[in-house]
């Protein structure tokens, strides 16, 4: 995360994380653009702010309230130690400093950081009673989600946070359209599209 330069697309994301007020932020666009890639880079950038590329020298960043407890959801596709997910924890996050576990999956699903962040991974195949638990600080979504997840992931942010989408496909859950995408934007829902 030292040495994370961000592509045009994921600046302007990254700015309206950075500009105050946001509570739901999602970055929307094509394939190739960087977007999972991105959302992983800002979870690292939250969990290790004294070391994080200048993109994250901001008060969200450096100055974290909330929880430190993150949740990213996504395909379990995504999630496989081949898939995207990994592979951008894997170059972003930095050595030596996390310990991934397996917590009986086939992926590593929970990495606990010497900053105290505790990160679950999570799938979309998930049943939602998976979900419930402890308040979160920080939620990701890879990827549009079933309706049943999004309604308990929200229920999870109880003493406030962010939360944070990267989408691409509208296909598998249309719902996102109009219950997230297609609301307008304002003070705490912010939608772009790179």
């Amino acid at each position: 995360i030292r040495y994370f330069i961000p592509n045009g697309g994921q600046q302007v994301w990254i700015d309206e994380i950075i500009r105050p007020g946001g509570f739901i932020i999602f970055n929307g666009g094509g394939n190739g653009q960087g977007k999972s890639y991105g959302l992983v880079a800002v979870l690292a950038a939250f969990c290790w702010p004294s070391i994080a590329s200048a993109t994250f020298n901001s008060l969200v960043f450096q100055q974290w309230k909330y929880p430190k407890r993150a949740r990213l959801v996504s395909t379990p596709k995504e999630l496989e130690e081949i898939g995207s997910i990994q592979t951008a924890i894997q170059e972003l996050f930095p050595k030596n400093r996390y310990e991934p576990l397996r917590k009986g999956k086939s992926f590593p699903s929970q990495f606990k950081t010497d900053t105290g962040w505790v990160i679950d991974l999570m799938s979309y195949e998930q049943d939602k009673g998976e979900m419930a638990g402890p308040s979160i600080g920080l939620l990701l979504w890879n990827e549009p989600m079933p309706e049943d997840l999004w309604r308990e992931g929200i229920a999870r942010m109880r003493k406030g946070g962010y939360v944070l989408g990267a989408m691409t496909s509208l296909s598998e859950y249309p719902w996102v359209a109009g219950g997230i995408l297609g609301k307008p934007n304002s003070h705490e829902l912010r939608v772009v599209y790179t």
